[in-house]
């Protein structure tokens, strides 16, 4: 960017980060947080600074041809198309311009590891929130207040319908264990239980109701505000 106004960085860049970092968020509304720990913390930024690097340098690198458009703009306009992935199709022209895939092969890994990260954060909060000390109608008690939770926060009918499914999941496989007693299909009847009710929580963790709280299922305390109800009367 040889000759390129020091005032045109100074404009461009700053709004290519701010853009960049919606754009995130919008690529991952639903699926995740970004910042949900340290380390997806550090792959966010890492990836919000390339993307708005890239778009400036994009943004004042264009030839004249085009260069009628304010840079300032242009970095706005490109973190869209390097972040938020579900803007563009796989056949729009700007992905098969020869300049995309040489941009986005920074941004694309660093987006992979975080994506990964995030996977693994989801993972360890739901295992922290799954106790193989419960028992069958605990396990049911936790998927029935977590279904209420969330059916009570959402109106998504895609999501309804994935949580409802999962929730079904979870019952029909106490079903099987009750009916099992003991024994081999008794245990993979529990773990299935187990892992329907983990898809749940997972739904929870990237929907943002992170407030669920399953460590007063079994205790006598009444559980706090904001958290799972009492036991369910049979």
């Amino acid at each position: 960017m040889a000759g390129v106004p020091w005032s045109q960085i100074q404009v461009t860049l700053p709004a290519a980060m701010a853009a960049s970092w919606v754009s995130l968020f919008y690529r991952y509304r639903g699926r995740g947080r970004p910042f949900g720990s340290v380390r997806a913390a550090a792959w966010a930024l890492a990836v919000i600074i390339a993307t708005g690097v890239v778009a400036t340098a994009v943004a004042l690198g264009l030839p004249e041809a085009v260069a009628q458009l304010p840079p300032v703009t242009i970095g706005l306009f490109v973190p869209a198309l390097l972040c938020a992935s579900r803007a563009i199709s796989a056949e729009s022209p700007v992905e098969r311009a020869v300049w995309y895939p040489i941009a986005t092969a920074g941004v694309t890994l660093l987006l992979d590891h975080l994506t990964q990260q995030m996977y693994a954060d989801r993972d360890a909060w739901c295992d922290a929130m799954v106790s193989r000390q419960w028992t069958l109608e605990q396990l049911e008690e936790v998927s029935w207040e977590v279904h209420s939770l969330l059916a009570g926060r959402i109106d998504d009918r895609r999501r309804l319908s994935r949580l409802r499914s999962d929730f079904d999941a979870v019952s029909e496989a106490i079903t099987r264990a009750e009916r099992a007693g003991h024994g081999r299909e008794a245990r993979r009847a529990r773990h299935a239980a187990e892992q329907a009710l983990r898809a749940m929580l997972g739904c929870a963790y990237d929907w943002g109701c992170t407030d669920v709280d399953t460590s007063s299922v079994g205790s006598a305390d009444r559980a706090p505000a904001g958290s799972l109800s009492a036991p369910r009367a049979h």
